[in-house]
């Protein structure tokens, strides 16, 4: 397992002591400004609607409420993201069983041929897992890093790394010399990757 796989697979021990505390505001907005996203688009990926969706990210974060206060956090026992995964699972199942045949809408390349709820709800489900946490990573690392560089470095940074333009090209767009592109890449890549480790330090 690489260093990046065992981010995706803990959850920060301290964090899930805080949520004890049902009162400890800042530790519950932590939880939801980590999960909200990628719970939600979890639930998309897997055919549901955007009302549908919302309603899975609301029943998980009460389900994880109701828990908390008693849960009891150890590694040998399993990890925290098989425990969220199992809780966001069984309520995937849930919708899926609400719904007429008729409705459910599939994800390209799935098939409800000879699939129960269970296994539509499933399948592929720890791949999705893993893809959209990196992702949700990604996008909580970009957020933090906006509020730490200037409008023009983010901007210079974004396209050029994550929209991949050539530094020519993104010189081009933004009015700027191509070192200034390198310059901009250095700076705000640098704050990148601090907004990204303390991310992964805070889940590990």
């Amino acid at each position: 397992m690489t260093e990046q796989e065992s981010v995706l697979d803990k959850t920060r021990s301290t964090l899930l002591c805080r949520l004890k505390d049902l009162d400890h505001s800042d530790a519950w907005r932590e939880f939801f400004d980590l999960y909200w996203l990628f719970i939600f688009r979890i639930a998309i990926r897997k055919g549901l609607t955007e009302v549908e969706a919302e309603d899975v990210t609301q029943e998980a974060m009460i389900r994880v409420a109701k828990v908390m206060p008693g849960f009891q956090y150890s590694r040998k026992r399993g990890s925290f993201k098989n425990w969220l995964s199992q809780i966001i699972r069984n309520i995937i199942i849930d919708h899926y069983r609400k719904k007429k045949p008729s409705t459910v809408r599939l994800p390209d390349g799935e098939n409800d041929v000879g699939m129960d709820d269970a296994l539509i709800a499933t399948h592929n489900l720890e791949q999705i897992w893993d893809e959209e946490w990196r992702r949700n990573l990604m996008n909580l690392a970009l957020k933090s890093a906006r509020r730490r560089v200037s409008l023009r470095e983010f901007q210079i940074f974004h396209l050029h790394v994550f929209q991949e333009h050539s530094a020519r090209k993104t010189a081009e767009m933004v009015g700027v010399s191509v070192p200034r592109v390198y310059l901009a890449k250095l700076r705000a890549g640098r704050v990148f990757k601090q907004e990204y480790s303390k991310l992964k330090e805070a889940v590990s």
